[in-house]
């Protein structure tokens, strides 16, 4: 299992990125994940059930602080 990139949209909505080149989630995360935004890296393994993918939300708390914040293409 890879490493997937997760973070709220602007609507609030859970979004997921996967990679299939090879960079680092950090990197990807850089470039996709808009400015200012948080976002946590987490194993593809620890999601909970994606049949539900549109009911999830994202908890901070158990999250626990993010892995780094968007830079908008940087």
């Amino acid at each position: 299992m890879s490493d997937v990139i997760i973070y709220a949209d602007s609507f609030g909505r859970v979004s997921l990125v996967r990679s299939s080149i090879k960079k680092t989630a950090g990197d990807i995360a850089a470039r996709v994940v808009p400015a200012g935004v948080p976002y946590w890296i987490v194993s593809e393994s620890a999601l909970p059930d994606q049949e539900f993918f549109d009911a999830w939300e994202l908890d901070p708390d158990t999250l626990g602080p993010a892995d780094g914040v968007g830079g908008a293409g940087v």
